[in-house]
């Protein structure tokens, strides 16, 4: 299990490997299991042991050190699975973890023991000297990043983010002179004579150390891992430890050394920024000016790469080029339009003679229009989602036509939090699985319901704002157009019309093209006090309602497939329990409700969410039985 040979190859080290895999097993679950009493005995003893191997062989074994870290974590585990209170078993064994760490680095130290390191393999040339350290720099999980330079001006943090949960933290920095530094650490330090920037470069894997060269802006990449914290940097030498979490060694090394092993990265200037070559020639491909493609008829169109002449004073001084824009040229004349890169939403007529495009000009955004012998003009988007409307994904530019413009999106789907039942928690983009019946053994049939998709038909003129379901099987659409907002101001009501059928009724956009294509869902609109409560089901075909006879309160729909109708009713409500830990809350409880809702037209104010309780959905489907559409009883 000897994993201290830097010169092993990567078949032997493969080989080592379960053998390594099962020591660590070994020592971190046996005291999980022994009795507490036996493991705390031998953790103790474990201490003696070390004090003779440092006074007779002048140090302690880094096996006998690793003995000691996992068997304490084991030992931390086992007493907290003693104690069946959960937060309480989580405080003691958490308190003997931490306390135990605290002696096996504090002890060593007051007693001048030797610790054995384990040697990561290096280069010859840059061989770290273990040294001692009185003073520390700052933590890798942050807290003491530098502030300012060695001549007194701020640094800026650009970014911070971990590199796993609760793991060290990866910075961007950028210094006074516009200098970008990359993924470097909270424990970055400066040289003595303020020319070098340095700092641990944090990874998942294999670590790096990043040499900043102020001076010429030259970036060093060195291949070396036994920094994670840096103590202080000279004018010749670097000065830090590994891992705190393992032997928290210190090392030093030489600077020329370090610097004559490392790979070199230039920094160009982007406006008033110094980035790394390789990061610039990354972003550059989405930021080339080019013409853009246009049908036969239209202007010539060119994407002229624009960023701001100043970027450090900006709050995201990278934004404009991590996301590039471009103004737009039209026949050579510059528009003052920003459109996105590399890929410009836009849409044309056609014969070319208009387009329309999302761009921003100045403080405007939005959909402008450009016809032949006319100005530009932005429309106006005369269509906002209310709350409890769904939920849409943006929506794509599609086409433009006589009368309006051509926007696609689609609608999330409700989900319960316990699957068939519970409060609606969350919304899925994405298909919605669903059973549709079972087997001969019981077990259910699946099948996936895909996100509704509508389109949204904004005027150029004075024409009437539009919704569009997707295509039914004869190729027409189910087109909502607006009437009134409800009293609330949370829903609207449409009226609506299939081909020539003008559907009678008022209605909401909540809806379902079944996968046939022959039949569509419809929700009937209310207003408070009452709710969302009757379902019908139009045929285009024979232009025929079909109503559900049952009121489905608050009823939300999901999924049209395989002639059902799967849909969300709200039952009641249940009071609100916080869940504290693990393996708490009631599932039985859950599947109930202790208060049942009012009747449709008084279940408004009921249906509303409230910290006190939690509403009680069931979910149930509806299919066409003897001719007429039921809904049918819960599977489950």
């Amino acid at each position: 299990m000897e994993d201290r040979h830097p010169n092993k190859s990567l078949p032997q080290l493969l080989m080592l490997l379960p053998l390594e895999l099962s020591w660590i097993a070994l020592t971190l679950l046996s005291p999980v299991f022994l009795p507490l009493s036996l493991g705390a005995l031998f953790w103790l003893t474990l201490f003696p042991a070390c004090a003779l191997f440092n006074r007779f062989r002048g140090q302690v074994p880094y096996r006998l050190q690793q003995l000691q870290f996992f068997w304490l974590i084991g030992l931390g585990i086992g007493i907290g699975r003693s104690i069946p209170a959960f937060w309480l078993a989580f405080c003691v064994g958490a308190a003997v973890m931490i306390g135990g760490l605290v002696l096996l680095i504090k002890l060593p130290k007051r007693l001048g023991w030797t610790l054995e390191e384990q040697k990561p393999a290096t280069p010859d040339a840059l061989e770290p000297t273990p040294t001692t350290s009185e003073w520390r720099g700052a933590s890798a999980w942050g807290g003491g990043e530098p502030e300012v330079t060695p001549e007194g001006e701020p640094i800026r943090l650009l970014d911070v983010c971990e590199i796993a949960m609760g793991g060290p933290l990866v910075c961007d920095y950028l210094l006074p002179d516009g200098s970008v530094v990359f993924n470097a650490s909270p424990s970055a330090q400066f040289s003595t004579n303020g020319r070098y920037f340095v700092s641990p470069m944090p990874s998942r894997g294999r670590w790096g150390l990043l040499i900043y060269d102020r001076q010429e802006r030259l970036l060093h990449h060195c291949n070396i891992d036994q920094f994670w914290e840096l103590d202080e940097v000279t004018d010749t030498e670097v000065v830090g430890r590994v891992s705190p979490l393992t032997s928290d060694a210190a090392y030093r090394l030489s600077l020329s050394d370090l610097l004559a092993n490392a790979q070199v990265q230039t920094m160009v200037a982007v406006r008033d920024l110094w980035l790394p070559d390789a990061f610039w020639q990354h972003l550059q491909a989405d930021h080339q000016s080019r013409t853009l493609p246009a049908p036969n008829g239209a202007p010539k169109l060119e994407l002229h790469t624009w960023i701001p002449d100043s970027l450090m004073p900006m709050e995201d001084p990278l934004a404009p080029l991590r996301y590039p824009v471009g103004e737009l040229w039209l026949d050579g004349a510059a528009t003052g339009l920003m459109l996105r890169q590399p890929d410009p939403e836009m849409v044309f007529s056609d014969n070319g003679s208009a387009f329309v495009c999302a761009a921003t000009r100045g403080e405007h955004s939005g959909y402008w229009l450009w016809q032949r012998g006319q100005a530009w003009r932005l429309l106006d988007n005369l269509w906002q989602r209310l709350d409890r409307e769904p939920h849409s994904t943006s929506p794509d530019l599609i086409a433009l036509e006589a009368e309006h413009i051509r926007l696609r999106m689609e609608w999330a789907q409700p989900s319960l939090e316990y699957g068939d039942h519970g409060p609606v928690t969350s919304y899925t983009y994405s298909q919605l699985e669903l059973e549709v019946g079972q087997t001969r053994r019981g077990k259910p049939q699946l099948g996936y319901a895909n996100m509704p998709e509508v389109d949204l038909l904004l005027p150029l003129n004075d024409a009437p704002l539009l919704l569009q379901s997707a295509p039914l099987k004869n190729g027409e659409r189910m087109t909502w157009q607006p009437l009134r907002d409800s009293k609330k101001g949370d829903l609207s009501a449409y009226q609506c019309q299939i081909g020539t059928w003008q559907v009678p009724g008022d209605w909401v956009l909540e809806h379902r093209v079944s996968d046939c294509g022959h039949f569509i869902a419809l929700i009937a609109f209310a207003d408070a006090p009452a709710v969302l409560h009757r379902v019908a089901i139009a045929e285009p075909r024979s232009e025929s309602l079909h109503w559900l006879a049952d009121d489905i309160l608050d009823v939300h729909l999901q999924g049209f497939i395989h002639g059902q109708l799967h849909l969300l009713r709200l039952l009641g409500r249940n009071r609100y329990v916080p869940v504290t830990g693990p393996d708490q809350g009631n599932p039985e409880r859950e599947s109930q409700f202790e208060q049942p809702a009012p009747a449709p037209g008084l279940a408004y104010e009921f249906a509303q969410r409230d910290g006190d309780w939690r509403l009680f959905y069931r979910q149930q489907h509806a299919s066409l039985e003897q001719g007429a559409w039921r809904l049918q009883a819960h599977r489950g």
